[in-house]
């Protein structure tokens, strides 16, 4: 069997979390999926603190074919801070392999606050990436965003952030 017709196992994970109103008026869980590699991980925060959910990848870093799929909800009223555990690294895809796809897509709901803070991507050399980040932002009462980029290794100059 020749090197282009091996298949190789490729990661093809999703997380769903939606925040939502307890009754008490505190942001809570409203729902949660996950498909491996992804994970979610819910520190505890103090009673004045937001929720927080941290996303992670089990599979140690993203290569050619590997899909990741994020669906981040904060209900109306709501209020959360998502962030990742760790730099996320993408490895060198083999040449007849696809680009690696990254997807976040955040909706806000009517006077929630959301934040999406990512730690930096690493991008190591023959890595290929498509990554789309999509934000439905109703009325909400604020939204921060960040997505840092380093390559092979060393801290890119100008990270994109965006707020």
């Amino acid at each position: 069997m020749d090197a282009l017709s091996r298949r190789h196992e490729r990661a093809n994970g999703a997380a769903r979390v939606k925040f939502k109103l307890g009754t008490d008026g505190r942001t809570v869980l409203g729902d949660l999926y996950q498909r491996a590699p992804c994970r979610v991980l819910f520190p505890s925060v103090e009673r004045d603190e937001r929720m927080q959910a941290v996303l992670l990848t089990t599979s140690g870093g993203l290569t050619g074919g590997d899909r990741t799929d994020v669906q981040i909800d904060v209900a109306s009223g709501a209020e959360a801070t998502v962030t990742t555990q760790a730099a996320e690294k993408l490895y060198r895809a083999l040449s007849h392999e696809p680009e690696t796809s990254i997807q976040v897509g955040m909706t806000v709901g009517e006077s929630a606050w959301a934040e999406w803070l990512a730690q930096e991507t690493i991008v190591f050399e023959g890595a290929r990436l498509r990554r789309e980040f999509r934000a439905d932002l109703q009325t909400a009462k604020e939204i921060h965003g960040r997505e840092p980029l380093a390559v092979a290794g060393t801290r890119a100059s100008n990270p994109k952030e965006a707020s």
